[in-house]
């Protein structure tokens, strides 16, 4: 997609889920206990280079004022609460960005299928998106929150934090996948056995959260790591990450209506939402390593093989060289004696390569002659 486009879609999902998330977790005067709207925003930041920054952000900015004007009420508000994220989102993807440059030859972004490509990136990205932007953002949304609504500065500092760090933690890497188009190019590459295998693991996850929260009468949310696990060892990255789409999608359902280990926790919808915000972090950083690492191996075993394929076409050319006659192209005094040799000892060992061989005497025999009429006539 174009960028304008991409800002388009970037702006109407945030504000979908923003909006949704301020009504279903605020009170209209606190902060949202969940924040997701922040990691498609982040999403797209990343798989472009920053000079394609300002549409995005100014397209996350106006969402974000929008659904806190629509939410809230028109005011400073709406303002300064889009005016933090926005320090989120470019303090974030700053910090980001670096680590993903010379990932692969794409212009755009890091190659590959995903965005947690190596360990070493899984770290980082847990350390900024789990505490540094959303630490600095914090500060300026507690501040908000404490001058124009009157919330206890602590209590609203937490809030921030705890929702803005776990929404950037469990839904970027989905949104980043989902917006590069991955699923799709995933799906196109694989066989239809491939195929029924993802899906079959995707409704088995499915299956046991939905057993885990409308079905156990005993908090059974460690059940759910086998199949993520499974998942992870399976399809990989982009596996992981849609399994835990699917995990919070049925516990969000099943906590609204007051179903599950987590709303069997405690009552209070905020420490809900934080500690199935926590479960879901938990689970997803707890497997995407597992999945960088194995990533990393394979791309480390492939390139051994093109190294070692590499090298056995370098061996063929340079015994061919050693073989042959640099003028004629046909076996030189010591080959053609090996062969011949070979040839005494089983005639079937070498059939090919004498009858090449004879092919390329037999040339080399006419230009010869060629070459001897030419003088002849001269």
């Amino acid at each position: 997609m174009t960028d304008r486009r991409t800002a388009c879609l970037v702006g109407f999902l945030s504000f979908l889920l923003a909006a949704g998330t301020i009504h279903l977790t605020s009170d209209g005067r606190d902060i949202a206990t969940v924040w997701p709207a922040n990691a498609v925003v982040l999403a797209a930041l990343l798989d472009r280079r920053p000079g394609a920054w300002t549409g995005l952000l100014g397209a996350g900015y106006l969402a974000g004022v929008a659904a806190n004007a629509v939410t809230r009420g028109l005011g400073a508000g709406p303002l300064l609460f889009g005016a933090c994220n926005l320090l989120e989102l470019y303090v974030a993807a700053s910090l980001l960005r670096p680590a993903l440059e010379g990932e692969g030859p794409s212009s755009r972004g890091p190659s590959g299928d995903d965005l947690l490509v190596t360990p070493a990136i899984v770290g980082r990205f847990i350390v900024v998106c789990g505490l540094v932007a959303p630490v600095l953002s914090g500060l300026g949304g507690a501040a908000t929150a404490r001058l124009l609504f009157g919330q206890d500065l602590e209590t609203a500092f937490l809030t921030w934090v705890l929702s803005d760090g776990l929404g950037l933690l469990i839904f970027t890497p989905f949104f980043f996948a989902l917006l590069r188009g991955d699923y799709r190019r995933y799906f196109a590459s694989k066989d239809w056995r491939q195929r029924a295998e993802a899906v079959g693991l995707q409704v088995l996850v499915a299956a046991a959260t939905y057993g885990a929260f409308f079905v156990a009468v005993r908090p059974l949310l460690f059940a759910l790591f086998g199949p993520v696990m499974l998942v992870t060892f399976r399809v990989g990255r982009l596996g992981t990450k849609a399994a835990v789409m699917v995990i919070a999608v049925i516990g969000t359902l099943a906590t609204l209506r007051g179903q599950g280990p987590i709303a069997a926790v405690t009552p209070d919808p905020h420490e809900q939402a934080a500690l199935f915000q926590g479960f879901l972090a938990v689970l997803l950083l707890t497997c995407l390593p597992v999945a960088a690492a194995l990533s990393a191996r394979g791309a480390r075993f492939a390139s051994l093989s093109q190294s070692a394929e590499a090298l056995r076409a370098q061996g063929a050319e340079l015994a061919r060289i050693a073989a042959t006659d640099g003028l004629t192209g046909v076996l030189n005094r010591t080959a053609f004696r090996e062969t011949a040799l070979a040839a005494m000892r089983d005639p079937r060992a070498v059939p090919s390569l004498v009858a090449i061989d004879l092919d390329l005497f037999k040339q080399v025999n006419d230009r010869h002659g060629h070459l001897a009429g030419d003088r002849a006539l001269v």
